[in-house]
């Protein structure tokens, strides 16, 4: 039984990887990798979890907490013993996850205020659709990730962008403040940070955020009808280099000519239109099931440990550093 579940999880980790997704709707594909971090997610908390609670309760536990040495090496007495060892196998898993969303969380809080201190700094005016124009030497139209709602345009891109590339841009960014993309790429990114130590978690969450992009993109294509207009300013603002303020842990989307690429294959060549029935169904399946693996594993995981874990488990997890 428990190899059959191994595999089950096993398959549904590998199958997004092996499905060109960024060719489905993007709200499916969207909803596979968050599924796919969430139980990579998950898999990281319950193996820390397992050593917190289980290993200081095992005979191998107590084996290498009771064994102790002396040695003198020249005039110095060394005294060894196993129990730092132990407690740190215990303890250091469940230590290291909440230092990494501590430190992931400080990072962010410093972000958005270093962010509120440059809008004020660099804010020239007021765009369009309430959008706030900064003195910055590159193309931006963005979103930031965290913070107020609000559109950055910087000078040079209301310069040197057309008007209907400039609609398309802007309705671009609507939607992802419409859409709550922001929420959903915030949530993302703390389910990357824990599941980073299992392998495929930035990839996984790289491909939630081209989804994002492209559901903006289609958004944004309803709206004006120009997919021309899109596609020629995603290229100009991906020629452009990099601004400050889309770097970081505040920065909303993906860089790069491969992100670029894949957005500019939905608009121009019909990516999504490609793909057959099979696969969106296939990705439609997947989204709807993975949901449902990922809190079946969880309430069966806790059911699991709760079973498993003998009644002074949490005493000797508690008392591991004294």
């Amino acid at each position: 039984m428990a190899e059959a579940g191994a595999l089950v999880l096993l398959a549904a980790l590998a199958a997004p990887y092996a499905l060109p997704l960024e060719r489905v709707s993007p709200a499916a594909a969207g909803a596979v990798w968050l599924a796919v971090l969430a139980l990579r997610a998950l898999i990281v908390v319950g193996l820390a979890l397992s050593a917190l609670l289980l290993l200081p309760a095992t005979d191998l536990f107590h084996s290498v907490t009771g064994w102790s040495a002396h040695e003198i090496i020249g005039s110095l007495r060394v005294d060894l013993s196993g129990e730092p060892v132990a407690h740190g196998a215990a303890l250091g898993p469940a230590a290291l996850l909440v230092l990494s969303l501590l430190v992931f969380a400080v990072a962010l809080a410093r972000g958005a205020v270093a962010l509120q201190g440059e809008l004020r700094r660099r804010a020239v005016g007021r765009g369009p659709q309430g959008s706030i124009v900064i003195a910055d030497q590159s193309l931006l139209v963005a979103v930031p990730g965290v913070g107020r709602a609000r559109i950055i345009l910087s000078a040079p891109a209301l310069a040197e962008l057309d008007d209907d590339e400039l609609e398309a841009c802007l309705a671009h960014e609507a939607a992802h403040l419409r859409h709550r993309h922001r929420l959903v790429g915030l949530l993302a990114a703390c389910l990357a940070v824990v599941a980073r130590p299992f392998p495929g978690a930035r990839s996984a969450e790289r491909g939630l955020r081209l989804s994002l992009e492209r559901d903006a993109d289609e958004y944004a294509v309803g709206r004006t009808g120009t997919p021309l207009a899109l596609a020629s300013a995603i290229c100009k603002l991906a020629g452009s280099p990099a601004s400050t303020f889309a770097r970081g842990p505040l920065a909303f989307g993906l860089d790069g000519v491969g992100a670029a690429r894949a957005r500019l294959d939905g608009l121009l060549v019909g990516g999504r239109s490609r793909a057959g029935a099979g696969l969106e169904r296939a990705a439609l399946l997947l989204g709807v099931c993975l949901p449902l693996l990922v809190a079946g594993a969880a309430v069966a995981f806790a059911l699991w440990l709760a079973a498993a874990t003998p009644p002074a488990a949490l005493t000797a997890a508690l008392t591991c550093g004294g």
